[in-house]
């Protein structure tokens, strides 16, 4: 058994997880610097954060809320 591959097979999931766990905290207004006010742009319906091309749309505001 190759445990080298096992090993760089771990890293790569673990940095690309990493990377899917960011961008969606961002598009959901979650960044490194703290957790950002809704886009002035957003309705009661539709929500933007730091992208006005990702909208929260139903559950996701509430999960947000939550």
């Amino acid at each position: 058994m190759d445990k080298n591959a096992i090993k760089k097979f771990a890293i790569n999931a673990r940095n690309e997880l990493r990377a899917m766990v960011k961008q969606k905290a961002n598009v959901i207004g979650i960044t490194e610097n703290g957790i950002e006010d809704k886009l002035s742009i957003s309705t009661k319906e539709i929500e933007y954060y730091i992208d006005d091309k990702v909208p929260l749309i139903g559950k996701d505001i509430q999960k947000r809320k939550n």
